[in-house]
């Protein structure tokens, strides 16, 4: 598998900062680890609490709903997620170059992904077992299940800009091939043409008034003599001017 490139140190201060902001922003700088039992509180307190597949308490009572209190913390860990995928894969984007195909930016998503799991399984696991229980339970399937389509999306951006490359590229050489065939001479009747006539170089810079390098221009279908040249050419040879061009 390909490795992450290296980040400049500066790149890589910018992704601490953006990461510990992100962290006050949701809230999950400490606060969050009792927000599990805040919410079982709050159900129990609130009536929210049923027979879970016909569960019941030793003393009567029913076990709060934990499908209820699974949610809390998903909200704010899904958000953070994709906010710090957006971040990485736009640092790694400007390491990023066409010409090593799209296929390699994908391979440098999948590793993105996987940091930013780890990231925010940081941030839950560690504390107590409940929570570990939760975030295999509830919250990672979460992440996965958003992050997939965060990195389909940066995958095109990856797919589109080499496309636009390629696309570019072709038109170019489109343009220069076209322009290069329109404007090719037919050096085989010019060079013949001299050689019946007995001309040299020297000869026709002195008739048609152009240096002997246009001349040799002119012979070797180079690219300094110009179409005033080729006129002058054309009208010593009794030519048309697109006669001396390839068709």
């Amino acid at each position: 598998m390909t490795d992450l490139p290296e980040l400049s140190k500066s790149a890589k201060r910018k992704l601490a900062l953006q990461w510990s902001s992100l962290l006050n922003q949701h809230k999950l700088n400490g606060e969050h680890l009792q927000w599990h039992d805040s919410q079982r509180d709050a159900l129990s307190r609130g009536g929210r609490i049923g027979p879970v597949d016909g569960w019941r308490g030793r003393r009567g009572s029913y076990k709060v709903d934990e499908r209820l209190v699974d949610r809390e913390g998903i909200g704010p860990s899904v958000a953070i997620a994709k906010s710090r995928l957006y971040h990485l894969a736009t640092a790694y984007w400007q390491l990023w170059s066409v010409s090593a195909g799209c296929e390699i930016f994908a391979s440098w998503l999948d590793l993105l992904k996987g940091q930013v799991l780890e990231e925010v399984a940081s941030i839950w696991k560690g504390h107590s077992e409940a929570l570990d229980r939760w975030y295999e339970r509830a919250c990672r399937p979460a992440l996965e299940k958003a992050l997939s389509p965060k990195v389909g999306e940066f995958e095109s951006w990856a797919l589109n800009a080499e496309l636009k490359a390629l696309e570019q590229a072709t038109t170019y050489q489109d343009i220069e091939t076209s322009s290069s065939s329109a404007h090719r001479l037919n050096v085989s009747l010019i060079n013949n043409w001299m050689k019946d006539e007995g001309y040299s170089n020297e000869d026709l810079s002195n008739i048609l008034k152009i240096s002997v390098r246009t001349v040799s221009s002119l012979r070797n279908n180079g690219d300094y003599h110009g179409e005033d040249a080729v006129t002058k050419l054309a009208n010593l040879m009794r030519r048309d001017v697109e006669d001396l061009y390839l068709l």
